[in-house]
C-alpha cells in the first residue's frame, strides 16, 4: 500500500515494504474496517444472542400472565383383595377411564406478575445498551489500531528515507577518508548510524506486522490474511462541532454505559416490588371440563335380587376461584427485601461512579485533542526547520565545508522531526475516537 505523507518544506514519500501496493487482497479504509469488524467480530455475535435471549426472557415473563390449559387422560385399575359390611362401589374390581381440560388464570399476585414482566423488559433494554456498549468498544478498539499502523507505517517511510541518507553519507565519507579529506573516524561513525538505522527499520517492520495481525483479529479474518489498510494521517477532521460542554450532554443521553447503570437500576427497584409483592394473596380463577368412566366386570344385584349393570360414564364441568395468603414464611421475605433495597443503594452509586467516570473521559479526551492539535504546529513547523537545515548540511558536506558528524546530525534531526509529525498526528486521531466513544457517538470514519 503506498502512504504519501507531504511534508510542508520537503517531499516526503515513502512505500512500507511491508506492504507493497501491488499485492492482492482486500482493501478496507477506516470506515470499512468498523463496518467488517461490527459484522464479523465475535463480541458483537456474542452480544446479539445476549439480545435474543433477553427477548425470549420478555416472552416468558409475559405467558406467565396468561392463562394455562391442561389436557390430562388416564386409567385406574382397582382390585378388591378382601371387604366386609356394606360394600363402597367405589373400591370394588373395576377400571376407570378419565379425561379433563382444566384452566387456571390468576387473577391478582400482588403486581408480582406485572412487575415481572416489566423487568424483563428493562432487561431486554438494558441488554441492547450492552450490545451497544461491546460495539462502541469494538468501534474504539478498530480505530486505535488503524491509527497505529498508520503510525508506524510513517515511522518506516521516515526510518527508509534516513537509511538511504546514510547509506550515500557512507559512501561519501569513505570517499573522503580515502583521499584524506576527512579522518576514518568520521566513516566508523557514519556506519553505526547506518546500523542502528536498520535495527530500528526492522523493528518498525515488525511493528507494522503485528499490528495488522491485531486488525484482522478484530476484523474477524484469519491473521496472516492479506488485508490492506488504507489511510492517510493528514486528512484530519480538526473542525469538531461540539463545545466541550455540548460534548459533557451528549455524552449524558447517548453513552451505553450510562443507559446500562440506569437500566440495571431500574431492574432492581422492580426487584423489590416483586418482593413486597409476596406480602399479598394469589387469586386464582379455575376452571374444568371432566368426562369419566368406570366399567364393572361383575354385575350388581339390586336389593330384589335382580341383575343390574354398574357401569356408567359422566360428563361435568367445575369453576371456582382459588385465594392462597402466605402469612409467614420465616422472615425470608423481609430480607429478601432488605437485600434489594441495598441492591438498589450500590447501583445508585455505581451509576454517580460511571457518570463521573464519563465526564472525566470526555474532559481528559478533548484536553488531549487539543494538545495534539498544538504538537501537529509545533511539528510542521520543527520538520520546516529541519528540513532547511537538513538541506544547508548537505550543502556544506558536498562543499567540503562541514563534517559528516554535522550531516549525520541534520539527518537525525530529520528523520525525528518526520516521526514526531506523524506521531502527533496519529495521537489527533487517536485522541479524537476517545472523544466520541466517551460520548457515544458512533462516527466509523471520524467523518464530520
Amino acid at each position: 500500500m503506498l502512504l504519501t505523507l507531504a511534508i510542508p518544506g520537503s517531499l516526503w514519500a515513502g512505500n512500507s515494504e511491508s506492504e507493497p501496493p501491488s499485492a492482492p487482497g482486500i482493501r478496507y479504509t477506516l470506515a470499512e474496517s468498523v463496518e467488517q469488524a461490527l459484522r464479523a467480530n465475535p463480541r458483537v455475535e456474542a452480544a446479539h444472542y445476549a439480545l435474543e435471549g433477553a427477548g425470549a426472557e420478555v416472552g416468558i415473563a409475559r405467558g406467565r400472565m396468561l392463562p394455562s390449559l391442561t389436557l390430562s387422560a388416564g386409567r385406574t385399575y382397582i382390585n378388591s383383595i378382601s371387604a366386609s359390611g356394606q360394600v363402597d362401589v367405589d373400591y370394588i374390581d373395576q377400571h376407570q377411564d378419565t379425561l379433563a381440560l382444566r384452566a387456571n388464570q390468576t387473577l391478582f399476585a400482588g403486581m408480582e406478575l406485572l412487575n415481572g414482566h416489566q423487568k424483563a423488559q428493562l432487561n431486554e433494554e438494558m441488554a441492547q445498551a450492552e450490545k451497544g456498549s461491546v460495539e462502541a468498544r469494538l468501534i474504539l478498539d478498530v480505530q486505535t489500531f488503524f491509527f497505529d499502523l498508520l503510525k508506524a507505517r510513517g515511522e518506516v517511510s521516515a526510518l527508509e528515507d534516513a537509511l538511504e541518507r546514510l547509506q550515500a553519507g557512507v559512501e561519501a565519507a569513505k570517499a573522503f577518508a580515502g583521499v584524506r579529506l576527512a579522518p576514518y573516524v568520521d566513516v566508523l561513525q557514519a556506519e553505526s548510524d547506518l546500523a542502528d538505522t536498520r535495527q530500528r527499520l526492522s523493528q518498525a517492520r515488525i511493528e507494522v506486522a503485528n499490528l495488522r495481525v491485531n486488525l484482522n483479529a478484530l476484523l474477524g479474518l484469519p491473521a496472516r490474511s492479506p488485508t490492506h489498510y488504507e489511510g492517510d494521517l493528514r486528512d484530519l477532521s480538526m473542525v469538531l462541532p461540539w463545545t466541550v460542554d455540548q460534548c459533557l450532554a451528549r455524552a449524558e443521553q447517548l453513552r451505553a454505559d450510562l443507559k446500562v447503570a440506569r437500566k440495571s437500576l431500574a431492574m432492581a427497584e422492580k426487584q423489590a416490588k416483586m418482593v413486597t409483592g409476596r406480602y399479598w394473596p394469589k387469586i386464582d380463577l379455575q376452571a374444568g371440563y371432566i368426562h369419566q368412566e368406570r366399567d364393572y366386570p361383575d354385575p350388581g344385584r339390586s336389593i330384589t335380587g335382580a341383575t343390574i349393570d354398574r357401569d356408567y360414564s359422566s360428563n361435568y364441568w367445575t369453576a371456582g376461584v382459588n385465594l392462597e395468603w402466605r402469612l409467614f414464611e420465616g422472615t425470608r421475605t423481609h430480607f429478601e427485601y432488605r437485600r434489594a433495597s441495598a441492591e438498589i443503594g450500590r447501583l445508585r452509586a455505581a451509576l454517580r461512579d460511571t457518570r463521573d467516570q464519563v465526564r472525566a473521559q470526555v474532559e481528559t479526551s478533548y484536553q488531549s485533542m487539543t494538545e495534539a492539535r498544538e504538537r501537529i504546529d509545533a511539528a510542521e513547523s520543527g520538520l520546516d526547520l529541519a528540513s532547511e537545515t537538513h538541506e544547508r548540511a548537505q550543502k556544506r558536506f558536498e562543499s567540503r565545508v562541514g563534517t559528516i558528524i554535522e550531516l549525520l546530525d541534520a539527518q537525525e534531526r530529520l528523520t525525528r522531526a518526520q516521526i514526531n509529525l506523524s506521531q502527533a498526528r496519529a495521537d489527533y486521531q487517536t485522541a479524537l475516537a476517545n472523544l466520541l466513544y466517551a460520548m457515544g457517538e458512533r462516527n466509523a470514519g471520524l467523518r464530520f
